[in-house]
């Protein structure tokens, strides 16, 4: 495989893209914290939050680039493996229990970053911020929740 290019910064503003999993980190921090969060700018009030909302957008912009960089690279189907296998790697540690759905995220997200993927044709190339970004996008099309 060639050397990856760095994926693009991550936008300002949230796109259409975007807005299953970012609802759902929205939710998880809302039973966290007991309070209504609509919008990412209320988490200006929790450093923690908004510095961990800003780590998943790049995460999953970062699986995002993975996801263009490999599609014409190796054999079709190969990044959505990977993603099966992520999946299946983190279902156990999803359904567990937690206290809320920020504690579920991330517990999940440690879980697929520290995977073994060695048999994974995609192995040296995912890096750990993607096997986080993976959840986001497995959250994204309805494969991975965080709060009950």
């Amino acid at each position: 495989m060639p050397s990856r290019p760095q994926p693009d910064a991550v936008p300002v503003e949230i796109g259409e893209a975007e807005a299953t999993y970012t609802s759902k980190l929205l939710d998880a921090y809302a039973e966290h914290k007991g309070e209504t969060i609509a919008a990412a700018s209320h988490l200006d009030k929790w450093a923690n939050l908004k510095s961990h909302f800003q780590r998943s957008r790049e995460a999953f912009y970062h699986a995002e680039s993975l996801r263009v960089f490999v599609r014409e690279k190796v054999e079709p189907g190969t990044f959505e493996g990977l993603q099966t296998e992520i999946l299946g790697g983190v279902l156990d540690t999803h359904d567990g229990e937690h206290s809320d759905g920020y504690a579920r995220v991330v517990a999940v997200t440690e879980k697929a970053q520290s995977m073994a993927l060695d048999a994974h044709p995609l192995n040296r190339s995912a890096f750990a911020i993607d096997r986080r970004g993976i959840c986001h996008q497995l959250a994204n099309d309805g494969k991975l929740t965080w709060r009950r």
